[in-house]
């Protein structure tokens, strides 16, 4: 006999913040009367949100421009290997946090999986050379600050810039994972 295949269930759902919420992170569950569901982070910010805009940002030439921190991006890693650039002007002695949140799991082996994301965030400088003017160097980068089987596996880096000028922000994946998620 054939098994009956599985069903899945869809269930809508519209989440009010109130205007005075406290920013943070908020677990959520959906409950039902078939039980209830993993919990997922809500995030509060105090800032506005803006969504990372459309085409391909994956080369430091096609980066989105960030006229003025802070700044939330809304964006996406939407398939495997794909990587997204972010280039703003640093001044000299500014003191910038970086932080990656993707909301999933990462609960396969260490560097996640494809039900997991783990994120990753590297900070270039342009150095150039005779050999490739547009070469960049890495100056700092952050994968997690700890690693733990089936804990959330989100990027968090605080850079102080010695010397002002463009810099770029490269966000991926630890792993290479990308997806709708």
């Amino acid at each position: 006999a054939n098994p009956e295949p599985e069903q899945e269930d869809s269930v809508p759902v519209r989440i009010s913040v109130a205007a005075n919420a406290k920013p943070g992170r908020y677990p959520v569950r959906l409950i039902t009367n078939r039980g209830s569901s993993n919990a997922v982070m809500l995030h509060i910010v105090d800032l506005h949100v803006a969504m990372e805009p459309a085409g391909s940002h994956e080369t430091p030439d096609a980066a989105v421009f960030v006229e003025k921190l802070p700044v939330i991006y809304n964006g996406r890693i939407a398939r495997r290997g794909e990587s997204d650039y972010y280039a703003f002007d640093a001044q000299a002695g500014q003191t910038v946090t970086f932080e990656v949140i993707s909301g999933l799991p990462s609960i396969g082996a260490a560097g996640g999986n494809a039900v997991g994301f783990d994120p990753s965030i590297s900070v270039y400088e342009p150095s150039g050379s005779w050999f490739d003017p547009k070469r960049i160097n890495r100056i700092a980068f952050n994968d997690e600050p700890l690693w733990v089987l089936g804990q959330i596996t989100d990027a968090y880096l605080v850079h102080k810039f010695d010397k002002g000028g463009r810099r770029l922000v490269r966000i991926e994946a630890f792993s290479g994972q990308g997806g709708t998620d």
